[in-house]
Parts: C-alpha cells; sequence; structure tokens
C-alpha cells in the first residue's frame, strides 16, 4: 500500500470500494454475465439437441403408382383446333348466359 493519506490513520487498509477499481469492474459484470449465459444456452442447444426427427424422408415412388384420373377411368381427349368464327360463336353462348343470370339475380332481389 502507498502512504496514507492526510487524516486517515496509518495501517487501516482501504477497502476496494472506495477505490475506482471495483466500480470498473461492476461495470463489466452485467455484460460478462450476459455473454457467459448466452454462450451457456448456446452450448446447451447444441448438446441436447441431437439428431433432427421433423425431417420428412426421402420420397420415393410406390410400385403401383397411378393418377387420380387414370383410377376414374378418365382419359385426356387431344385438343381439336377450333375456329374463329366456333370461338366466337362459343363466347357469345358464355356472355349471353352470364347475362341472364345477372338478369335473374337482378329480379331476384
Amino acid at each position: 500500500m502507498g502512504p496514507a493519506a492526510a487524516g486517515e490513520p496509518q495501517g487501516v487498509p482501504v477497502p476496494p470500494a472506495a477505490t475506482g477499481a471495483a466500480r470498473a469492474g461492476g461495470r463489466r459484470r452485467p455484460a460478462v454475465l450476459v455473454a457467459s449465459a448466452l454462450l451457456a444456452a448456446a452450448g446447451l442447444g447444441l448438446v441436447t439437441a441431437g439428431p433432427l426427427s421433423a425431417q420428412a424422408a426421402p420420397m420415393s415412388e410406390p410400385a403401383g403408382a397411378t393418377s387420380v384420373a387414370e383410377e376414374l377411368g378418365l382419359r385426356g381427349a387431344p385438343a381439336s383446333p377450333v375456329s374463329a368464327d366456333e370461338a366466337g360463336a362459343r363466347l357469345h353462348e358464355i356472355a349471353a348466359s352470364r347475362a341472364e343470370r345477372e338478369d335473374a339475380q337482378a329480379a331476384a332481389a
């Protein structure tokens, strides 16, 4: 210990709280505690995680796989080309039926 300050009896130790050393270490202590808690939590998570059981197994094609359409007996017919006149006639029919539905809904309301 250095020389005693004026008014201080010789041989009396100065408590660490009276010096700046204890206060400086006190400011760093929460950061050290938080860092060590984070490291402990991360380590605990890695140790206890184990193998991931929620992962899906690789898909394999079943031996007798068929589509729903095949099961129902539906066969797709190749689309035949439609002429411009036929397309116009179909569009006119769709528009007319829609207008009729809208008129019926308006009359019912």
